[in-house]
């Protein structure tokens, strides 16, 4: 493992802050630390560049994987995704929605709402 001196730790940790708080521009840094910089950014615009590819191809695979079906087999096999998913989602989805209606913390007014009144009268 590399090291370096607690000063040297010191300017760089400095000059990154400086950096990212727009205080000091990349040209004002020692030309090896910018080097650095420069390095790290690239790095992430490659790794970027590389996750949208990798979503690119995800989204040929899936295309490629439904073209492969006829379109009756395509459509029974998303009606059973959908059929999957609601089974699983309808319970949390009604959960929820209970969660509302028995809330006890309502805005003034919304009470007479849920009961049916506005304004002290009756709702049509």
């Amino acid at each position: 493992m590399l090291t370096i001196s607690r000063t040297a730790s010191r300017h760089l940790e400095t000059w990154l802050n400086e950096v990212m708080g727009g205080e000091l521009e990349l040209w004002q840094l020692p030309a090896p630390v910018a080097a650095f910089y420069q390095a790290g950014f690239n790095d992430g615009i490659a790794a970027n560049s590389q996750t949208q590819r990798i979503k690119q191809l995800e989204h040929e695979c899936d295309r490629l994987y439904m073209a492969a079906f006829t379109p009756k087999q395509r459509h029974d096999l998303l009606l059973k995704r959908q059929q999957r998913a609601d089974a699983f989602l309808w319970p949390l989805f009604e959960s929820a929605l209970l969660n509302i209606i028995n809330r006890t913390d309502v805005a003034p007014g919304a009470e007479a709402e849920r009961n049916g009144t506005t304004r002290g009268r009756q709702a049509a």
